[in-house]
């Protein structure tokens, strides 16, 4: 799976995830980002059977063990300034 655009402020995580009612669901693949903008992004999908229509995108702070993903546990979902979660979701052609 490619992902076009992603910037941030700070290095963590994207995480992609199976929709679950409208909402993220079961954990499908992760990649590493670093702080500021990065452009196609490849993220490998590890079961695609839980492959889903609508796919949910998220942007977690590396907050446990550096260079270690860790979800769930410490690697935590960005919010904005409003407290909404940096999460986007979008669809999957095969």
């Amino acid at each position: 799976m490619t992902i076009s655009q992603v910037a941030t402020k700070v290095s963590g995580w994207v995480s992609i995830h199976a929709d679950s009612n409208g909402k993220p669901g079961k954990l499908l693949g992760h990649t590493t980002i670093k702080r500021g903008r990065r452009s196609k992004m490849q993220i490998t999908i590890t079961d695609l059977s839980r492959l889903t229509p609508t796919v949910w995108a998220v942007l977690r702070i590396d907050l446990g063990r550096i260079g270690t993903f860790e979800f769930p546990g410490p690697d935590a979902p960005v919010r904005d300034s409003q407290g909404n979660l940096m999460q986007v979701s979008f669809g999957v052609t095969r």
